[in-house]
């Protein structure tokens, strides 16, 4: 049977589409809210232990059924049913749509199977506030304005070089030339590789043309 949380205290979001590793549909800038991510392949492509690993990439979690209806509450509506760490499969409505369970309110489709494929719904990690982010159209699709962009909608901003030093001194590598605040390009690198710097420490390519496209490294700060 479908369950649903009736409509109360709603303020009006603006959200909107954008594309990277995974499908993040929001825009909202606030701490622990939930927000929508569909696999690369398609969507209703994950798995629940998917779903986990895919929040991971974004230095998140799955979101608990409770919190996927907080973000309801402050105008999150996606018409696609999503894991959340419950094991419960859910979709926020903020409107009566026809193939969309027809109610305003959160959607469930109670606990399912592991092994069905859904959606998920992801909230930050406190303890991850510093990771990176590509575009499912593959290596290095943002300008310094959609890295930006990718960055707020994952409720962070881009990364400060010390940010990224400090990332790198706990352990962080990556062979991806990311985009910073300042509107530099740098990598971090533990041990040497030829194709990457072949040094250890933080690689800058220097201030690029915003123009120009890299991926992102975002950090989640005041968590």
């Amino acid at each position: 049977m479908v369950n649903w949380t009736p409509l109360n205290d709603m303020m009006h979001i603006v959200f909107q589409d954008l594309l990277f590793r995974s499908v993040v549909t929001h825009t909202l800038a606030r701490e622990e809210v939930a927000f929508p991510v569909a696999g690369g392949g398609g969507t209703y492509t994950l798995n629940y232990q998917q779903a986990e690993a895919e929040c991971s990439k974004f230095g998140a979690t799955l979101a608990t059924y409770d919190q996927l209806v907080a973000a309801w509450k402050v105008g999150l509506e996606r018409c696609r049913a999503g894991w959340t760490k419950d094991q419960i499969v859910a979709y926020p409505m903020q409107s009566i749509r026809k193939g969309c369970g027809n109610r305003i309110g959160v959607i469930s489709y109670g606990k399912l199977d592991p092994s069905k494929r859904y959606d998920a719904y992801c909230v930050p990690r406190p303890d991850k506030p510093f990771f990176h982010v590509e575009s499912c159209e593959g290596t290095y699709k943002f300008t310094y304005s959609e890295a930006t962009a990718i960055c707020k909608s994952l409720q962070a901003s881009l990364a400060t070089v010390d940010e990224l030093e400090e990332a790198w001194r706990k352990g962080f590598e990556y062979c991806r030339a990311g985009w910073l605040a300042d509107g530099s390009v740098q990598y971090a690198m533990q041990k040497k590789h030829h194709f990457c710097g072949n040094t250890i420490g933080l690689i800058s390519w220097g201030y690029k043309d915003h123009s120009n496209e890299y991926d992102a490294y975002c950090y989640r700060r005041g968590m």
